[in-house]
């Protein structure tokens, strides 16, 4: 478990030094996308001591990104069952769909909320 928990937190690492190193326009976009995808990650693992804010940062990261186009690759996953569902994963659905809107993806968003 602390080792995939580090795996977690190295990969948002790295995706912020990727942002850090950003020097163009293009490139800061897929950057916040990267961050995005990786903060969602982190809001997933039990070790997160504050999934909520993780997930506003993700839709504020998500929302740097360029619209439209195959942005929402990073924000596709697979859905629990309901009836296993944790509260932590749906947080992280609705956190999803949180970023998906902020990408300009709208219909994706509302089925996931709906979810």
């Amino acid at each position: 478990n602390d080792a995939q928990a580090n795996r977690v937190m190295r990969s948002l690492d790295n995706a912020i030094m990727t942002l850090k190193q950003s020097r163009s326009l293009n490139a800061l976009q897929v950057a916040s996308i990267d961050v995005a995808s990786s903060l969602l990650e982190v809001a997933s693992r039990p070790e997160c001591n504050n999934p909520f804010v993780c997930l506003q940062q993700a839709a504020i990261y998500a929302n740097l990104g360029s619209k439209r186009g195959n942005n929402d690759e990073k924000f596709k996953g697979y859905l629990t069952s309901k009836d296993r569902c944790t509260p932590t994963d749906a947080l992280v659905v609705l956190g999803r769909a949180d970023c998906l809107r902020a990408i300009h993806f709208i219909h994706e968003a509302q089925y996931l909320c709906s979810w």
